[in-house]
């Protein structure tokens, strides 16, 4: 009897989760970061290509549940990588506040970005998606998402593998 309960109760979950978990499920590809826009079609943009953009190194201190970290995280900015995807156009700019970045990790952790934080000609956020911390390569190839001000780190998100941009 345990079993049929346990089962309708996975049932359940997938279910109230809807199509956002599916979208979860396939975050990307090992081969570089998945980006898109709308209903367009899927682009990968290898390291290599996110390497050639321009980069900018912060230094960040966040509180996690292992306390306070300290590091140095570099790449190019989230923005960079938006606009040069062709993701977002940046002289369209009353699209700007309509707009949103959702970034999936490998895990399926996904956080949200509205798109006025990060177009210069409103807030302009620093927010990086990090090839390099301390001035070493990520483990493996992977890209890290990297909120400034985030005290909590929340919007960090590891092991980075989609961008979707959307209303």
């Amino acid at each position: 009897m345990p079993l049929p309960r346990r089962l309708a109760l996975a049932l359940l979950l997938l279910v109230a989760a809807g199509p956002a978990m599916a979208e979860d499920a396939d975050v990307g590809s090992p081969a570089g970061l998945v980006v898109q826009a709308g209903e367009a079609a899927p682009l990968t943009l290898t390291r290599d290509r996110l390497a050639a953009l321009p980069q900018i190194t912060q230094r960040v201190t966040q509180r996690t549940g292992r306390g306070e970290t300290t590091a140095e995280w570099t790449g190019p900015l989230l923005w960079t990588v938006l606009t040069s995807a062709g993701l977002v156009d940046p002289d369209h700019h009353g699209d700007h506040p309509k707009l949103m970045a959702r970034m999936t990790g490998r895990d399926g952790y996904a956080v949200v970005v509205a798109l006025a934080e990060l177009a210069p000609d409103y807030q302009g956020q620093p927010i990086l998606v990090a090839l390099r911390r301390d001035g070493a390569d990520l483990a493996e190839g992977a890209l890290r998402l990297v909120v400034p001000g985030d005290g909590r780190a929340g919007r960090s998100v590891r092991d980075l593998a989609r961008i979707t941009v959307s209303r």
